[in-house]
């Protein structure tokens, strides 16, 4: 004869006291939130990857948070060419660059340097250039926009004079090799990060500011070299570049 089953038994044996699994994340990287006040005490902005502009190999963005009028620049943009469709595309938009804002850690490093014969290396610490409109000018900067528009420039010019090589490859290998001219020709400009968005916390090398390199370069402020920009990812080296993104 089987026992019966007592009420509590039952209760217990059901799915409804059993704990839920938990839902998979919705997104892949964390989503920035920020308070207006706090945005507006930086001149700060999100950048939200899906409604964002985006150039040859940005597929991956992520989300982040930069200074709005600031830039940060290596070397004063040590290609040539580039610098000079930098100047023109700041210039198009009504606006023009004030000099370099640099902490006194900054320059006290630049001073050590040139002491023991290194200028060299002088030039390769990024400096936080403010945007600012010319005179008659009531341009607000977005230092993404500029960003953005520079680096669409670069490739169209790039894409124009290497036609040719770029003619013998596969689709993927364009892309791939656009990718690579674009990061090459634009890593010394970059945004001047406050924060991004990463589920990766594996570990990350900061030494007293972060470059992102490929993904995002930070020093004294913060840039994105290739990428908030971020291209690939990103390397880090007390300034850095963002490349594709």
């Amino acid at each position: 004869m089987n026992e019966p089953i007592r009420p509590r038994d039952e209760l217990t044996r059901r799915k409804l006291f059993r704990r839920p699994e938990r839902s998979p994340a919705s997104y892949d990287d964390p989503v920035i939130v920020l308070s207006p006040s706090v945005l507006a005490r930086h001149n700060a902005r999100v950048l939200v990857p899906a409604l964002s502009t985006k150039v040859v190999g940005q597929d991956d963005l992520r989300s982040t948070v930069y200074i709005a009028d600031q830039l940060l620049i290596t070397g004063g943009v040590r290609d040539e060419n580039s610098r000079s469709v930098l100047e023109d595309v700041v210039s198009e938009k009504g606006l023009e660059f004030r000099p370099p804002l640099e902490s006194d850690r900054t320059v006290r490093l630049r001073g050590l340097l040139a002491d023991v014969g290194r200028d060299d290396l002088s030039e390769l610490m990024p400096a936080a250039h403010t945007l600012a409109p010319r005179a008659g000018s009531m341009a607000v900067p977005d230092a993404w926009d500029i960003l953005q528009s520079f680096r669409a420039r670069v490739d169209a010019a790039q894409f124009e004079a290497e036609s040719e090589r770029l003619a013998a490859l596969s689709p993927p290998e364009q892309i791939e090799f656009r990718t690579r001219l674009l990061a090459d020709a634009t890593q010394d400009v970059a945004l001047n990060h406050l924060l991004f968005a990463s589920a990766d916390v594996s570990g990350v090398p900061f030494v007293g500011g972060v470059p992102f390199v490929g993904g995002v370069p930070f020093v004294g402020g913060v840039p994105f070299v290739g990428g908030v920009p971020f291209v690939g990812g990103g390397p880090f080296v007390g300034g850095g570049r963002f490349v594709g993104g």
